[in-house]
């Protein structure tokens, strides 16, 4: 008899098993770009903005240094590995301006090759 109770309980796990449908999640949600910007903007209204800078190759890294602080602005970190093995100065810099503006500004000059936007980010708690 015990043995009878657990083949009928083995064969009931595998039915189950092997009738089972794929879990779907109705909780997704889709969220805008603007959404985004609009959070990463509240968000980081009080916080100062932050970059990676790449200089044009050729240019040294007391040049990028020197023309970060003619900005009024503070370097952060320079990447010398990059900016040797580059020949392109990288740095991480911090400025106290809106970051939007910073990256305009920034990208107008002839010797950066980019700016990138470094944002903090938050998860939620739901």
């Amino acid at each position: 008899m015990k043995h009878m109770l657990v083949l009928v309980f083995v064969n009931v796990s595998f039915v189950g098993c092997n009738n089972s449908t794929p879990v779907q999640n109705d909780n997704i949600q889709v969220v805008s770009s603007q959404k985004i910007e609009h959070q990463k903007r509240s968000q980081n209204r009080d916080v100062e903005s932050e970059a990676i800078v790449i200089f044009k190759k050729g240019t040294t890294v007391q040049t990028a240094e020197e023309i970060i602080d003619a900005y009024g602005m503070r370097v952060l970190k320079v990447y010398k590995s990059i900016s040797v093995s580059t020949h392109k100065p990288m740095l991480h810099i911090r400025s106290s301006l809106p970051t939007q503006k910073m990256v305009q500004m920034l990208r107008k000059n002839p010797k950066i090759s980019s700016v990138s936007p470094d944002y903090v980010r938050h998860l939620e708690d739901k």
